[in-house]
């Protein structure tokens, strides 16, 4: 055992006045490791950061993309039904004044009139009066967005 104790002293005689310098490679290369580390763990994070910010930014796109591609659906489906209803709404004027013209064509009667009439009950061969009334048709339409439809009766 003594001479394992003396080897001992003779290592650390070997080394006497050196240790400094040991100890501060030793400091250095740890402080070198942890800066590396550190700047692994910085550029990881600034890594992650980028890549965040970029899904972001690409989901950001996407909902826009998709919020303007509804908007204009539902702006043209809206157009169209628009459409739809007036064109509808004068097809059913002209379905109106045609029928209005042939119910007027068969009574002969031209609007506007009133024309009195006299017809004998042929069970009494009593006389009855009436009075007809004729009303005419009107279409318009303003300038800008508005239009109308009017519709006339003639009874006799």
């Amino acid at each position: 055992m003594d001479d394992k104790i003396d080897g001992v002293d003779a290592a650390l005689d070997k080394w006497k006045g050196r240790e400094v310098t040991l100890t501060l490679t030793l400091t250095l290369t740890l402080t070198l490791t942890l800066t590396l580390a550190l700047t692994l763990t910085l550029t990881l994070t600034l890594t992650l950061t980028l890549t965040l910010t970029l899904t972001l930014t690409l989901t950001l796109a996407l909902t826009l993309a998709l919020t303007l591609t509804l908007t204009l659906t539902l702006t043209l489906t809206l157009t169209l039904t628009l459409t739809l209803t007036l064109v509808l709404t004068l097809t059913l004027a002209l379905t109106l004044t045609l029928t209005l013209i042939l119910t007027l064509t068969r009574t002969r009667c031209s609007p506007p009139c009133i024309r009195s009439t006299t017809q004998r009950l042929p069970s009494t061969g009593m006389r009855r009066q009436g009075l007809g009334l004729g009303l005419g048709l009107g279409l318009g339409s303003g300038s800008g967005s508005g239009s109308g439809v009017g519709v006339g009766l003639c009874l006799l």
